[in-house]
């Protein structure tokens, strides 16, 4: 489960609408083969979500097709073209691993081998979708190199008509480097991403008008020191304006699978609020996929750090919600838009309702439970640890003395810091008002920093 929660390399709204409902349909398979038994009803669930990335993958599968079929990027056909096989053939293997665990639903090996082909298909499918959208990203960057190619001829110009020519030749590739950058923006997950691109874009417009005035002046007047300053300050700073173009397309962003303050709570607001207004329509332009994955995946994440009875309780109920996410899923495909589909999904539409209501309850519980347990902890360790180093500082000869007995308090004290910056975390997803919230991310960031400082002691672990 924990490769299908790092879903930060999705960067880009295309992407999400493609890694969305797969990566939920994989969490679904994960969860269902986590219960199986003699119910024949589960059988069947199985199947139906295997046959599902089937679909997806061999949709995903003949688009690779004909990308590789129109391609003049020969880096993008020859990464394609090695991804395409082992792209169908995993999509395969999650239907074959589903049905032997249909039939052999006690066998370890059978469950084990049905994760291992989920998380191959998502693997996969993230492959396809990153060397696409790096491929998106080589257009741009070409296209930076082009403008500061035109920008090194038309800063060497040396009379009016040449001038001219160049600073056609850079109005002409700015103009496409603007556009694909423009594109770029708009289609990014990360909206600060997206500022720092169009603020670059601005900048540059701002300066064109300069750059040509500048050019013209020097060479009018070649030995005014002043206009040659004024032509070194506009060509530095356009330079520098589209490095910073590449740099930010070449960045991560933001990182990790949960989001900021108020992630959980947004998300899930947003979803009760599409659920209410139930419609085909709003339900298929609406991010409903990637609204239930971050649900989930932010739930399961919470489940691999709580007690048992709450892992168990949280994953029962992520199971039921993406029970009733298929369901709609399967109704949107099997019919046009009609008044009887909206009656089904409306249904179905309510009980999904009521199942994130509940796993909300469950889901805060746990992380309370979570964060009793670390914070009556917490002042244990570190009281453990300061009295340690008291007895070191009232004992003689400090210099010659072997330090390596304090290894075992130092990695508890490191351990507990982690586990409260991760609460701290839980708490801030979960948060409703910015206020109430504000002082444990203030005192998060000092417990991040702190921690960066005791790994440098080489005491971490």
């Amino acid at each position: 489960m924990s490769s299908l929660l790092e879903h930060s390399f999705v960067r880009t709204l295309a992407l999400e609408r493609v890694v969305a409902p797969i990566a939920t349909h994989l969490c679904y398979l994960v969860l269902l083969c986590d219960i199986m038994d003699d119910e024949s009803e589960l059988f069947s669930r199985l199947e139906a979500a295997a046959l599902e990335v089937v679909k997806a993958t061999d949709n995903m599968a003949a688009v690779v097709s004909r990308l590789i079929s129109n391609t003049e990027d020969e880096v993008l056909h020859m990464e394609m073209s090695s991804l395409l096989e082992p792209l169908s053939v995993s999509g395969r293997h999650v239907l074959l691993a589903a049905q032997k665990l249909s039939i052999q639903p006690n066998l370890p090996e059978h469950r084990e081998e049905l994760i291992t082909a989920t998380q191959n298909v998502f693997l996969g499918v993230l492959k396809v979708l990153l060397v696409a959208d790096s491929a998106v990203v080589r257009k741009v960057l070409a296209a930076a190199d082009r403008v500061l190619e035109s920008l090194s001829k038309l800063g060497s110009s040396l009379d009016i008509k040449s001038l001219l020519r160049s600073f056609k030749d850079f109005s002409e590739s700015l103009l496409n480097l603007n556009d694909l950058t423009v594109d770029r923006a708009n289609s990014l997950l990360d909206p600060r991403q997206t500022k720092q691109l169009l603020d670059s874009l601005e900048t540059l417009r701002r300066c064109i008008s300069m750059l040509h005035t500048a050019m013209c002046t020097t060479i009018k007047h070649p030995t005014s020191d002043q206009a040659q300053a004024a032509k070194r300050f506009i060509l530095d700073k356009i330079q520098t304006t589209v490095s910073d173009i590449s740099v930010t397309l070449r960045s991560d962003g933001h990182k990790g699978p949960l989001g900021p303050y108020g992630f959980y709570t947004g998300r899930h607001h947003s979803l009760l609020h599409l659920l209410d207004n139930c419609s085909s329509a709003l339900i298929q332009d609406s991010g409903f996929d990637s609204m239930v994955r971050d649900i989930v995946f932010h739930a399961m994440v919470v489940a691999n750090c709580s007690r048992r009875e709450s892992q168990q309780r949280i994953v029962s109920h992520c199971r039921h919600i993406l029970h009733f996410w298929s369901d709609i899923k399967r109704i949107l495909k099997s019919s046009e838009e009609s008044d009887d589909t909206e009656l089904r999904s409306n249904k179905t539409c309510l009980l999904l309702i009521q199942q994130i209501q509940i796993l909300d309850k469950v889901l805060k519980t746990a992380v309370l439970h979570q964060v009793l347990e670390t914070f009556l902890a917490a002042p244990c360790t570190a009281n453990d640890l300061l009295g340690t180093v008291r007895r070191l500082l009232d004992t003689e000869a400090t210099e010659t003395m072997d330090l390596t007995f304090l290894q075992p308090a130092v990695e508890d004290f490191i351990s507990s810091t982690d586990c409260i910056i991760q609460v701290a975390t839980f708490v801030s997803a979960v948060a409703e008002d910015t206020k109430s919230v504000e002082s444990v991310e203030n005192s998060q960031a000092c417990l991040v920093r702190l921690r960066g400082d005791e790994s440098a002691t080489g005491y971490s672990k």
